[in-house]
């Protein structure tokens, strides 16, 4: 059980890190995105509150 389980994660770590080297991952779907002007208060926010 061990080694099945070993195996099967050897497989996914180098699935996930042969997308990554191509390009394919993260895609549009993996991404979570963000409207300009909710970025920029974000950030706006937190450099008020760094000083």
């Amino acid at each position: 059980l061990q080694k099945a389980v070993r195996d099967a994660r050897v497989e996914a770590l180098s699935g996930f890190r042969n997308e990554v080297a191509s390009g394919s991952y993260p895609a549009n779907a993996e991404v979570a995105g963000i409207a300009q002007a909710e970025l920029d208060d974000f950030r706006e926010r937190l450099e008020t509150e760094r000083d």
